[in-house]
């Protein structure tokens, strides 16, 4: 497991204890020791306070309470689930970016072939332009008599 993810999971522990109400960090501390280590624990205080899901009660006895975004954020899956969208989310990214390459290089063969077609598509376009003024002048002439059909 990646080292900058554990103090996100300490970080998950502790919501999921304050869910239950004010907490004192001791009480915390000594609930999570064993699954986390002091320096994540402390990490993970000072990322959920910064990220606004915590408050410090009282500044001489340390006592936690959970806001409510850090209720919906725990009832939400927490950090686990944050990391997991962030990772969803880079894969339809790289899977959005691969997809634009893609058409991309499919838009330049296009062009490529337009363009190598273009002299033929012109020729095509002069030479029918010609037959039919040429039909409508016929016709033109034999409608005003003065050009006769064959008999």
């Amino acid at each position: 497991m990646h080292p900058y993810i554990e103090p996100f999971i300490a970080a998950d522990s502790i919501l999921n204890i304050l869910r239950d109400g004010r907490q004192p960090a001791y009480s915390i501390n000594d609930s999570l020791k064993n699954k986390h280590s002091p320096n994540n624990l402390v990490s993970a205080f000072n990322q959920l306070i910064k990220d606004g899901y915590i408050q410090k009660d009282n500044a001489t006895q340390d006592w936690y309470t959970i806001f409510g975004t850090g209720s919906a954020f725990i009832h939400n899956g927490g950090y686990k689930a944050y990391f997991k969208e962030l990772e969803r989310k880079e894969v339809k990214d790289k899977n959005s970016k691969e997809i634009a390459e893609r058409k991309t290089s499919i838009d330049i063969l296009n062009a490529e072939r337009v363009y190598k077609s273009y002299p033929f598509t012109r020729f095509a376009a002069i030479f029918g332009f010609i037959s039919a003024l040429v039909l409508l002048i016929l016709k033109l002439l034999e409608v005003f008599g003065i050009l006769s059909p064959n008999k």
